[in-house]
């Protein structure tokens, strides 16, 4: 009898020791998962009161390698737009966007130049899109070349775009040009949006040359 509660005191004692093992074991796996939480909800905080700023880096070859908020504040628009130039030559569409909206701030011909530059070069048709939007915005400067040649387009949507920013910005001068292309416009979405442009523009032109 006294042999049998011997044995049963060991064992539970070596089960005591077996658990106490596991929970030891399984100890560190719940620290790093609480840790790595934490982390998370610190940059969480971090980023909501505003003490993290993100920051993408250009890597531009044979220049040093800085902050892209830095190196677009400190260009020049010429600067600005041989970096354009590059990323479209790359592909690199999410850089090409930073450099073409600081064009847009910039403005000037080589603004215009380098919203040019996207409509007639880059992939991406929501790019081509965003330069044409950059171009509506520039109302001190001559933006008829690029958004004519953006008629040229394969895309139905960037050709209405540019359609609808000529009316919008009283092209008058693009009349003849959009006459001729009554005629020979692709697609019926288009073809209504041009001839849309220019009831809009003839409109205007009346009433100019009626005051």
């Amino acid at each position: 009898m006294l042999s049998m509660i011997r044995d049963i005191t060991w064992g539970s004692f070596f089960l005591v020791l077996i658990a106490t093992g596991m929970v030891a074991c399984s100890e560190p796996v719940d620290e790093g998962r609480f840790s790595a939480d934490e982390k998370r909800s610190e940059l969480r905080r971090r980023a909501t009161d505003g003490e993290m700023e993100l920051e993408r880096v250009v890597v531009v070859p044979d220049e040093e390698v800085q902050p892209i908020a830095e190196r677009v504040d400190s260009a020049s628009a010429e600067e600005v737009l041989s970096l354009l130039d590059s990323y479209l030559a790359a592909g690199d569409d999410e850089m090409a966007l930073d450099y073409m909206l600081e064009l847009e701030d910039q403005g000037g011909e080589v603004a215009v130049e380098g919203l040019g530059m996207v409509i007639d070069h880059a992939q991406d048709e929501d790019l081509r899109l965003d330069a044409i939007a950059s171009l509506s915005m520039m109302e001190e400067e001559d933006t008829s070349a690029p958004l004519l040649r953006a008629l040229d387009d394969s895309s139905d949507e960037v050709q209405i775009a540019a359609l609808e920013v000529m009316a919008d910005s009283e092209m008058l001068n693009l009349l003849p040009a959009l006459r001729l292309r009554e005629s020979r416009a692709n697609g019926e979405e288009v073809a209504e949006a041009l001839a849309d442009a220019i009831a809009e523009l003839e409109y205007l032109n009346e009433m100019d040359q009626g005051d």
